[in-house]
Protein backbone atom coordinates (compact mmCIF):
# COMPACT_ATOMS: atom_id res chain seq x y z
CA UNK A 1 0.00 0.00 0.00
CA UNK A 2 1.21 3.45 -0.87
CA UNK A 3 0.98 6.56 1.28
CA UNK A 4 -2.15 7.83 -0.46
CA UNK A 5 -3.88 4.50 0.22
CA UNK A 6 -3.11 4.92 3.92
CA UNK A 7 -4.34 8.53 3.92
CA UNK A 8 -7.44 7.52 1.99
CA UNK A 9 -8.18 4.66 4.39
CA UNK A 10 -7.68 6.91 7.41
CA UNK A 11 -9.95 9.64 6.02
CA UNK A 12 -12.59 7.08 5.06
CA UNK A 13 -12.58 5.42 8.51
CA UNK A 14 -12.78 8.74 10.37
CA UNK A 15 -15.49 10.01 8.01
CA UNK A 16 -17.62 6.89 8.44
CA UNK A 17 -17.13 7.05 12.22
CA UNK A 18 -18.27 10.69 12.29
CA UNK A 19 -21.34 9.91 10.17
CA UNK A 20 -22.27 7.03 12.48
CA UNK A 21 -21.79 9.11 15.64
CA UNK A 22 -23.91 11.83 14.04
CA UNK A 23 -26.68 9.30 13.45
CA UNK A 24 -26.45 8.11 17.05
CA UNK A 25 -26.46 11.74 18.20
CA UNK A 26 -29.67 12.41 16.30
CA UNK A 27 -31.30 9.48 18.08
CA UNK A 28 -29.95 10.29 21.54
CA UNK A 29 -30.33 14.06 21.83
CA UNK A 30 -33.35 15.26 23.83
CA UNK A 31 -34.70 18.17 21.81
CA UNK A 32 -35.23 19.27 18.23
CA UNK A 33 -32.49 21.89 18.20
CA UNK A 34 -30.03 19.57 19.91
CA UNK A 35 -30.74 16.91 17.29
CA UNK A 36 -29.97 19.29 14.45
CA UNK A 37 -26.47 19.89 15.83
CA UNK A 38 -25.10 16.39 15.06
CA UNK A 39 -27.05 16.36 11.81
CA UNK A 40 -25.39 19.56 10.66
CA UNK A 41 -21.90 19.28 12.11
CA UNK A 42 -20.70 15.70 12.24
CA UNK A 43 -22.44 14.58 9.06
CA UNK A 44 -20.96 17.47 7.07
CA UNK A 45 -17.48 16.75 8.41
CA UNK A 46 -17.93 13.02 7.79
CA UNK A 47 -19.02 13.65 4.21
CA UNK A 48 -16.04 15.97 3.73
CA UNK A 49 -13.59 13.28 4.88
CA UNK A 50 -15.21 10.57 2.75
CA UNK A 51 -14.95 12.82 -0.31
CA UNK A 52 -11.30 13.57 0.50
CA UNK A 53 -10.68 9.80 0.69
CA UNK A 54 -12.33 9.37 -2.70
CA UNK A 55 -10.17 12.16 -4.13
CA UNK A 56 -7.04 10.32 -2.99
CA UNK A 57 -8.36 7.14 -4.56
CA UNK A 58 -8.94 8.94 -7.86
CA UNK A 59 -5.15 9.12 -8.23
CA UNK A 60 -4.50 5.71 -6.67
CA UNK A 61 -4.25 4.01 -10.03
CA UNK A 62 -1.36 2.85 -12.16
CA UNK A 63 -0.69 4.46 -15.53
CA UNK A 64 -2.94 7.41 -14.66
CA UNK A 65 -6.12 5.52 -15.60
CA UNK A 66 -8.40 3.56 -13.33
CA UNK A 67 -10.15 0.32 -14.23
CA UNK A 68 -12.99 2.22 -15.93
CA UNK A 69 -10.53 3.97 -18.30
CA UNK A 70 -11.48 7.47 -17.21
CA UNK A 71 -9.15 10.33 -16.63
CA UNK A 72 -8.54 10.82 -12.87
CA UNK A 73 -8.70 14.59 -13.36
CA UNK A 74 -12.29 14.32 -14.55
CA UNK A 75 -13.13 12.21 -11.51
CA UNK A 76 -11.43 14.75 -9.26
CA UNK A 77 -13.41 17.62 -10.80
CA UNK A 78 -16.65 15.71 -10.24
CA UNK A 79 -15.72 15.02 -6.61
CA UNK A 80 -14.86 18.69 -6.05
CA UNK A 81 -18.24 19.73 -7.48
CA UNK A 82 -20.01 17.21 -5.22
CA UNK A 83 -17.99 18.55 -2.29
CA UNK A 84 -19.03 22.14 -3.04
CA UNK A 85 -22.70 21.23 -3.37
CA UNK A 86 -22.69 19.24 -0.11
CA UNK A 87 -20.81 21.92 1.82
CA UNK A 88 -23.20 24.65 0.67
CA UNK A 89 -26.51 22.81 0.92
CA UNK A 90 -25.93 20.90 4.20
CA UNK A 91 -25.41 23.85 6.57
CA UNK A 92 -27.91 25.97 4.62
CA UNK A 93 -30.62 23.34 5.00
CA UNK A 94 -29.87 22.92 8.71
CA UNK A 95 -30.09 26.68 9.21
CA UNK A 96 -33.35 26.92 7.25
CA UNK A 97 -34.94 24.08 9.24
CA UNK A 98 -33.83 25.66 12.52
CA UNK A 99 -35.12 29.08 11.55
CA UNK A 100 -38.46 27.65 10.38
CA UNK A 101 -38.91 25.78 13.66
CA UNK A 102 -38.03 28.91 15.66
CA UNK A 103 -40.39 31.09 13.63
CA UNK A 104 -43.12 28.50 14.15
CA UNK A 105 -42.68 28.90 17.91
CA UNK A 106 -40.86 25.71 18.82
CA UNK A 107 -39.16 26.28 22.17
CA UNK A 108 -35.73 24.83 22.98
CA UNK A 109 -35.60 21.78 25.23
CA UNK A 110 -35.23 22.34 28.96
CA UNK A 111 -35.53 20.09 31.98
CA UNK A 112 -38.72 21.92 32.93
CA UNK A 113 -40.31 21.09 29.59
CA UNK A 114 -39.48 17.44 30.25
CA UNK A 115 -41.26 17.66 33.60
CA UNK A 116 -44.38 19.03 31.86
CA UNK A 117 -44.30 16.17 29.38
CA UNK A 118 -43.96 13.70 32.26
CA UNK A 119 -46.99 15.25 34.00
CA UNK A 120 -49.07 14.91 30.83
CA UNK A 121 -47.77 11.41 30.35
CA UNK A 122 -48.75 10.42 33.91
CA UNK A 123 -52.27 11.80 33.32
CA UNK A 124 -52.47 9.82 30.10
CA UNK A 125 -51.22 6.69 31.87
CA UNK A 126 -53.88 7.09 34.60
CA UNK A 127 -56.63 7.43 31.99
CA UNK A 128 -55.25 4.48 30.06
CA UNK A 129 -55.07 2.33 33.20
CA UNK A 130 -58.65 3.15 34.17
CA UNK A 131 -59.86 2.32 30.64
CA UNK A 132 -57.95 -0.96 30.76
CA UNK A 133 -59.57 -1.75 34.14
CA UNK A 134 -63.05 -1.14 32.72
CA UNK A 135 -62.32 -3.44 29.77
CA UNK A 136 -61.00 -6.14 32.11
CA UNK A 137 -64.08 -5.88 34.33
CA UNK A 138 -66.40 -6.19 31.32
CA UNK A 139 -64.50 -9.19 30.00
CA UNK A 140 -64.56 -10.90 33.41
CA UNK A 141 -68.36 -10.39 33.68
CA UNK A 142 -68.83 -11.74 30.13
CA UNK A 143 -66.71 -14.78 30.95
CA UNK A 144 -68.90 -15.65 34.01
CA UNK A 145 -72.07 -15.91 31.98
CA UNK A 146 -73.13 -12.31 32.53
CA UNK A 147 -74.71 -10.29 29.79
CA UNK A 148 -73.15 -7.30 28.20
CA UNK A 149 -75.00 -4.15 27.27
Amino acid sequence: MTWYDWVSTLCLCIGVFLCLTGAVGILRMPGFYARLHPAGKSDSLGQFLVLIALMFQAYATEDGLNEFSTDPRLTLIKLILIFLVVMITGPTATHAITKAAFMDGLKPWTKESTAEVDEHRSEFDKAHDSARLVVQQKSSHAGKGGTEC
